[in-house]
């Protein structure tokens, strides 16, 4: 029993005693008592020690019991505990914090579903084994077969001596390391090689770390801030020897530091050795060999976009694209295949999009097929600055129309097998969103270009194949039809009561519709493509609700 309540059982006693013996008995034993009694209702403890006196005189039945009690009431004094004194301490610290921080509470705003998912996406990001070491001298591996090169490089198979036995190594595979090595030519012997390291910059933006990069060596270098899984991993880069490797006399006899080249043997000649992840082959041989279906063509063409999207978000224009440079890892034909966006020679990252375009024997970029016409049409001059905001998702939208035209063939064919009467006039992706997205891709003009993050939202989106689709989830969420033509960011900083309920009616759907495709990536990764789900989880990830409400415009029918 709570001692307050013990407390009202010992009144009760108290005004049974007065009532049944009166005020005279009280007075002639303890005056004191009876006087305090008259003015007011007898209290908890205020008649306590008065009545004390009276209890001891007493010998009935009444006052024994009114005794018994006094003296359980003395020994149960109340004091509260340490943890209670604690407890009513932070309740009383917490009421002061909230009444004097109530403003500033009423200003938080609340964190949506579609924030919350994204933060959790974040937070579980696969873990990255770029950064294990790996020798910084070229003795210390075993080249391979030539894998192939280019106009300032040669690559190589490579295995790290040290750990090609072990078979629990994450960049090994069935106790071999799947390693390739990038030697860069060195056009001049004669010349310190460590002036290697300024020419090779942009072909090291992908760095693993710059730890080895002498201090000094690279002037504003602005490397990639994290590894990505749809770029190239280079995992360490370092000058060595120079080394004599198989088929050079024929894939590259003029950089060879021989007689024939220099006149005599160059001493100690030296060159920059790039170590990267290898791959099993390049997008444009993938294509020949390998027979596509609409579900692996979105998947590759999702990924090249989110590499896009990742070097737009930093400012670096790659002005290389093409089939060549993008390579590909798969288990087998059936699996959809790992890409990533590799070669970095050409790349623009200088911390602006604009290039001073001022003499016509600029570097524009590696594939002049690739460029869109706001390079290609560039005349040098003082005034001419060239902006490559808007010309990797250009190149972009000419690789994806070649893997889904590609796909358009291979599908017409079977078709035509079963007699079946189709126009073959233009590709089966014309008028749908896949369509929508790459005219957009490829407008002339940048102005009227889509961004690269709404480009990969709508391709990511489109893999969404619960029910009706991402049309049908659209519908369900009551996100299509507005053609507002604003931002979702602007509609929830706008000040206007309609707008605003208008801005949380369209951020509820946002909410609910990236919920359910998460929870869809979630549950179906047992049974998902792997890359598929890894394109997912980048997806959501990176994405933002402006450029889904952007994305979610190029699903609407259109006129």
């Amino acid at each position: 029993m709570p001692v307050w309540r013990y407390a009202q059982a010992i009144r009760r006693y108290a005004k049974l005693f007065i009532r049944l013996h009166g005020f005279t008995v009280s007075r002639r034993i303890t005056p004191a008592v009876a006087v305090r009694v008259r003015p007011k209702p007898i209290s908890r403890f205020s008649l306590m020690r008065g009545l004390r006196g009276v209890m001891k005189r007493s010998s009935g039945n009444v006052f024994q019991q009114f005794r018994a009690a006094l003296r359980n009431l003395v020994a149960l004094q109340y004091t509260p505990s340490i943890a209670y004194k604690h407890a009513h301490a932070r309740e009383n610290l917490q009421a002061a914090l909230e009444h004097r921080f109530k403003k500033i509470a009423a200003r938080q705003t609340r964190i949506s579903a579609f924030d919350r998912i994204h933060n959790i996406f974040i937070a579980n990001a696969p873990k990255d084994y770029s950064l294990m070491h790996l020798p910084d001298d070229i003795n210390e591996y075993e080249i391979g077969e030539f894998i192939g090169g280019g106009q300032n490089a040669a690559v190589y198979e490579l295995r790290d001596l040290k750990r090609s036995t072990s078979n629990d190594d994450p960049l090994s595979k069935n106790g071999e390391e799947q390693l390739a090595v990038k030697m860069i030519y060195n056009f001049n012997f004669n010349e310190p090689a460590e002036l290697l390291w300024t020419d090779c910059r942009s072909e090291l933006l992908p760095l693993a770390s710059t730890s080895q990069i002498p201090s000094g060596s690279i002037a504003n270098f602005r490397p990639l801030r994290r590894s990505h899984p749809n770029i190239i991993r280079i995992h360490t880069a370092f000058l060595s020897e120079w080394k004599q490797l198989a088929r050079a006399e024929r894939y590259y006899p003029a950089v060879l530091p021989s007689v024939e080249n220099y006149g005599c043997i160059p001493a100690n000649p030296r060159t920059l050795y790039v170590v990267m992840q290898r791959y099993q082959m390049t997008l444009d041989s993938y294509m020949d060999k390998v027979a596509l279906n609409y579900l692996k063509a979105h998947v590759m063409f999702g990924q090249l976009l989110e590499a896009v999207a990742y070097l737009y978000d930093q400012k670096i224009s790659h002005r290389d694209l093409k089939a060549n440079n993008i390579l590909l890892n798969f288990n087998s034909q059936d699996q959809c295949p790992h890409l990533v966006l590799s070669d970095f020679g050409c790349a623009l990252s200088t911390g602006s999009w604009k290039l001073h375009y001022k003499k016509p024997d600029m570097e524009l970029g590696g594939n002049i097929a690739h460029l869109p016409p706001e390079v290609v049409n560039a005349q040098p001059s003082s005034s001419t600055w060239i902006n490559y905001s808007k010309a990797d998702i250009w190149a972009a939208g000419l690789i994806g129309y070649e893997i889904f035209d590609r796909t358009w063939f291979s599908e017409r064919e079977q078709l035509l097998d079963a007699a079946t009467s189709v126009d073959f006039s233009q590709p089966l992706f014309i008028g749908t969103p896949l369509g929508h997205i790459m005219e957009s891709m490829l407008q002339k003009d940048p102005e009227k270009r889509v961004e690269p993050n709404v480009a990969a939202d709508v391709i990511n989106m489109m893999l969404f194949r619960i029910g009706d689709g991402i049309v049908g989830l659209l519908k369900g969420c009551m996100l299509e039809g507005w053609r507002i033509g604003h931002s979702i960011n602007a509609l929830l900083a706008s000040t206007s009561k309609t707008i605003q309920c208008l801005s949380e009616r369209i951020d509820a759907g946002l909410d609910e519709m990236i919920s359910l495709y998460a929870a869809d990536t979630i549950l179906s990764r047992r049974v998902m493509d792997p890359v598929e789900c890894q394109l997912r989880t980048t997806f959501i990830s990176r994405t933002e609700r402006d450029h889904v409400w952007a994305a979610v415009c190029y699903f609407e029918e259109r006129d």
